[in-house]
């Protein structure tokens, strides 16, 4: 923890596009790892010494995604509301998410939209994107829950919703 203390913030933020392509990299090669419990998540090092890029990746795509909305909003900061710009600023996150929720690893996912929707909040995202956003969330939340989630990731989601579906108390 100390030696973070001492890291300046800048310098990985210039060189914060160079470890959003290794990350990349490493999130496309997991997918060729052996499948551990229905997931491709995980480079084997050694016995018992294991490594999931994407959890690291969350450090430098949030790192990443801050560099870019600093270039976007040089010159004015309402410039993130210009919609090629925000294009840009989607399209760093929504690869890595992408290569995410093919291993899958939904949660991780979820943890990169999240914060790319607060960092966009932050950074003064127009109104009528937040409500357009959130329209579209409403619609799509119960078509991936049918259509797209399989059927453990359901049966997560029924058991925290409703405990009692659960009468073991087994964690899913």
């Amino acid at each position: 923890m100390i030696i973070v203390i001492f890291i300046d913030y800048n310098l990985i933020s210039k060189f914060s596009p160079i470890f959003y392509g290794i990350f990349i990299i490493l999130l496309i090669a997991v997918l060729f790892t052996p499948v551990v419990n229905g997931a491709t998540s995980w480079f084997k090092i050694t016995e018992g010494l294991q490594f999931q890029p994407s959890e690291l990746a969350k450090i430098f795509v949030i790192i990443f995604i801050a560099y870019i909305m600093q270039i976007v909003q040089k010159r004015n900061k309402k410039d993130i509301n210009n919609p090629l710009k925000l294009l840009a600023v989607l399209s760093a996150v929504i690869v890595p998410v992408l290569l995410i929720i093919k291993q899958p690893d939904y949660g991780t996912a979820i943890a990169f939209v999240m914060a790319t929707v607060l960092m966009l909040f932050v950074a003064g995202l127009d109104k009528r994107y937040i409500i357009a956003t959130i329209l579209i969330i409403l619609v799509a939340l119960p078509l991936i829950y049918n259509f797209v989630l399989p059927t453990h990731a359901k049966t997560r989601i029924d058991v925290f919703l409703n405990p009692n579906l659960d009468p073991r108390g087994s964690r899913i």
